[in-house]
């Protein structure tokens, strides 16, 4: 709900407008973890983490000037996530999340997320973006291109790589 709110209260006031970070740069949020995140383990529900991702992917489109698809009529949308847990997230602890575009080819747009708890890194996430407008996918370069970031991707970091191979792998061994 809070990131509905979020999102409406952008378009009302034009936050997004004068983005205050860099395209490639790391946009971090501050959390704390509430009662109803837990499950019966008392440590964060995996599900509530990806609203955590989704809050954080908001922030981190209004601080970048990436929010400006909206106005646009485009949307992006989420299409493959990979999640890494190395430990628990408790009770009422505090954690940021440490969230950056790491790259783009012709398809989609790759994000990386590290849940941090002080210097510890927790949880990491890789996100695979697309941006949709018109009833179709469009080029990332195409759409990032407005919104004053014509500059080539920076190479796609070795895990991403190696996830989308993995990504390559499962749908050949899915297919009829």
């Amino acid at each position: 709900m809070a990131a509905l709110f979020r999102f409406f209260l952008t378009l009302l006031f034009g936050w997004d407008r004068y983005p205050s970070k860099g395209l490639t740069d790391t946009v971090t949020t501050r959390h704390r973890v509430r009662l109803g995140d837990l499950d019966l383990n008392w440590h964060v529900n995996n599900a509530r983490y990806l609203s955590y991702l989704d809050r954080a992917r908001l922030e981190h489109s209004i601080r970048t000037g990436v929010f400006g698809v909206f106005r646009r009529r485009q949307n992006f949308l989420v299409a493959n996530i990979a999640i890494s847990y190395y430990r628990s997230l408790l009770p009422r602890q505090h954690f940021e999340i440490d969230t950056r575009i790491v790259g783009w080819d012709a398809r989609y747009y790759y994000i990386e997320h590290a849940f941090r708890v002080g210097d510890t890194v927790v949880t990491q996430a890789l996100a695979r973006m697309a941006f949709t407008g018109g009833g179709r996918r469009l080029d990332p370069r195409e759409v990032l291109e407005p919104l004053h970031h014509d500059a080539p991707s920076p190479p796609l970091p070795a895990a991403v790589q190696h996830w989308l191979a993995m990504l390559a792998a499962t749908r050949e061994d899915n297919s009829p």
